[in-house]
């Protein structure tokens, strides 16, 4: 349908223009006229309230620390897809353990992967903030319930995803923080 020709108008947003369609007869609703109304309002910015969420920093040896330290999470889930952010800050008396750290989820991830149901992506920065303020790519793998961080190592030919340690990609100290954020499907 070409709507220059069936509705020439112009609105400020998607619902003042279904609204408009529907009216001249240029768009059928599908199922109740409210339905359609919420679909529309998802897409037009008003996806769903961001809520707050607490992430859970794990991994073998892996500890945030106390004072300084902090942990906070934001999602929003629309048609079954999580879409997150969250930072982790470390603070006095953290460790930094030998294998990869990991981060909580909101919500468990969906197990299955195929071509029609992509499980999601992942991906932050690292931050080691003295004495440069650097900041490292990150990658978050997809677990059932937290995600595995992962560096990428640029040191040979190809860029390859490196496993992140006490000294990879850099000494952690105090104050350094992971941000992290992305989307996966909810089991």
């Amino acid at each position: 349908m070409d709507l220059a020709v069936t509705h020439p108008q112009r609105h400020i947003n998607i619902q003042d223009a279904v609204v408009a369609l529907e009216n001249t007869g240029g768009l059928s609703p599908q199922g109740s006229d409210a339905s359609m109304r919420a679909r529309f309002d998802r897409i037009d910015g008003k996806m769903a309230n961001w809520t707050a969420y607490t992430p859970v920093l794990s991994g073998t040896g892996w500890a945030k620390g106390t004072t300084g330290s902090t942990a906070d999470g934001i999602h929003c889930v629309t048609n079954g897809v999580v879409f997150f952010a969250c930072e982790i800050t470390f603070g006095t008396g953290a460790t930094f353990g030998a294998g990869a750290p990991k981060i909580s989820l909101p919500f468990t991830v969906e197990a299955t992967f195929s071509a029609t149901s992509y499980r999601g992506t992942v991906q932050g920065q690292i931050v080691d903030v003295a004495p440069s303020g650097t900041p490292y790519q990150a990658i978050g793998d997809l677990e059932s319930t937290t995600i595995a961080l992962a560096c990428v190592n640029s040191a040979s030919a190809y860029a390859a995803y490196a496993t992140v340690t006490s000294t990879a990609p850099m000494n952690w100290a105090v104050s350094d923080y992971i941000q992290m954020s992305g989307w996966y499907r909810k089991a």
